[in-house]
């Protein structure tokens, strides 16, 4: 697995392809669930990238903003 930059890059051009954009949008969910994955973590050493690529309207707006 590449690191930095390149890593999120190349990780990237390797999935873009593969997704299959679906509604309605929900962003709070996989907020939270990131959140306590990072929170988990006794690495403080280690940068956390969270990349969401979405299509349409937020659904849970004010969820996503608390």
């Amino acid at each position: 697995m590449d690191v930095g930059i390149d890593g999120v890059l190349d990780t990237h051009l390797e999935n873009a392809f593969q997704i299959k954009f679906l509604g309605p949008t929900h962003f709070a969910p996989v907020i939270e669930k990131a959140k306590k994955q990072v929170m988990g973590s006794t690495d403080d050493k280690v940068n956390y990238i969270l990349l969401i690529l979405t299509d349409g309207e937020i659904y849970d707006m004010k969820e996503t903003i608390d």
